[in-house]
């Protein structure tokens, strides 16, 4: 009796020591564990940093949960079973950047090892590049609504914290409006947090971290309307492409300028043609000279016909989700501040979609589809306030 007892708290042992993660996987549900690596050529692990798991749903925000990372840099979430079936994100802090994983969803068996690439600083602008600039330009009677979205990506092994400024944090983006715009308006969170004024210049403060991340930065305005009206830009950083778009039955480009004019049959903008430019170095100037058509208006009150009312209000609307998509990337602002109830389902489906289409798990033609019904629904919902 006595060996039969040995022999069983032997064998007992054993299977412990064989069996440990299963064992604990069995006994605390599912979970989520990572490693944070430094993607920058001999730089540290960076041990002792807080990762921060974050869940939501297509209505709101959910719980989060913290964790210190390792020396070796490895982070583990235990016993999550309360959270299966809820999205959720995984980001770091470290040197004054956020880094964050891909969207998940967390189901009974998971046990997912995530791999989460932060980087060393510099203040070096050498692998920067506006990869895309787009000017989506909607003309009313006395104004002109001008919206301009940069699309910057850092092509090196260093995250790029910007050079000092007489503002309040370094500067990454220095822009400044045309002579002549009002109601200037920036990418949330806004002025005082992400960006800082100083005179007539505006700056972004936010690190431009190496691809994949897509640093976006969206300044709109309005500007007196001239039959002839001159856009000029010099920036700092080299420009790869230009796209001139918006509600082209009101506007055309110049003929002399160097942008060439194409057509589209699919546009999220409601609008045909689409001018193209670039690339255009660093320092180098670029304009172009938008031709302004006369336009009868149906409702002298506003100087606009309630189809072309809906036209010019997509350009705040597409710049509104362009911030929201911006601020969940950055978990920033998870209540999604300023959103009405009635159209938040539809942006949180925009976001989601924008996920899936990066991590190829639908198609681009099912992306637009998809993507094109809630921004009419969002549109609907507009003409209904009659905003």
């Amino acid at each position: 009796m006595k060996f039969r007892s040995r022999k069983f708290i032997f064998l007992t042992i054993l299977i412990l020591l064989l069996f440990p993660a299963k064992a604990f996987c069995q006994e605390t549900g599912p979970g989520v564990s990572g490693k944070v690596i430094n993607g920058t050529p001999n730089g540290k692990v960076p041990a002792g940093i807080t990762a921060t798991l974050q869940f939501f749903t297509e209505e709101e925000w959910g719980n989060s949960y913290e964790t210190t990372v390792e020396q070796d840099g490895s982070f583990v979430f235990k016993d999550l079973s309360s959270e299966v079936g809820n999205s959720y994100v995984i980001y770091v802090e470290y040197s004054g950047a956020v880094y964050t994983s891909p969207q998940f969803i967390l189901d009974d068996n998971d046990y997912s090892s995530i791999e989460i690439v932060v980087y060393e600083t510099t203040e070096s602008t050498e692998d920067i590049l506006i990869n895309e600039l787009y000017f989506l330009i909607y003309p009313e009677d006395d104004l002109v609504q001008i919206t301009e979205v940069y699309q910057i990506i850092n092509q090196g092994a260093y995250t790029f914290t910007g050079s000092p400024a007489d503002v309040e944090a370094p500067a990454t983006f220095r822009w400044t409006p045309p002579e002549g715009a009002q109601n200037v308006k920036v990418s949330e969170p806004g002025l005082g947090q992400r960006f800082f004024q100083n005179g007539d210049q505006y700056y972004d403060s936010y690190p431009i971290r190496p691809q994949p991340y897509i640093h976006e930065v969206v300044f709109s305005y309005e500007i007196p309307s001239l039959r002839n009206l001159p856009i000029k830009r010099q920036l700092e950083f080299p420009v790869q492409s230009i796209y001139i778009t918006g509600n082209t039955e009101r506007f055309s480009v110049a003929e002399k300028d160097s942008f060439q004019k194409t057509q589209t049959q699919d546009n999220e903008f409601g609008v045909g043609d689409v001018y193209l430019g670039g690339p255009y170095a660093s320092e180098e100037e670029f304009s172009f000279t938008l031709e302004l058509q006369q336009v009868p208006s149906e409702t002298p009150a506003t100087g606009l016909t309630p189809d072309s009312r809906g036209k010019n209000l997509v350009m705040g609307i597409s710049a509104f989700i362009i911030a929201v998509i911006i601020c969940i990337a950055m978990i920033k602002g998870p209540e999604l501040s300023g959103c009405p109830e009635e159209i938040k389902p539809e942006i949180q489906k925009i976001i989601a979609l924008e996920d899936q289409v990066e991590r190829n798990e639908i198609s681009k033609a099912d992306y637009k589809n998809q993507r094109s019904r809630s921004i009419s629904k969002i549109m609907k919902w507009i003409d209904g306030k009659n905003i």
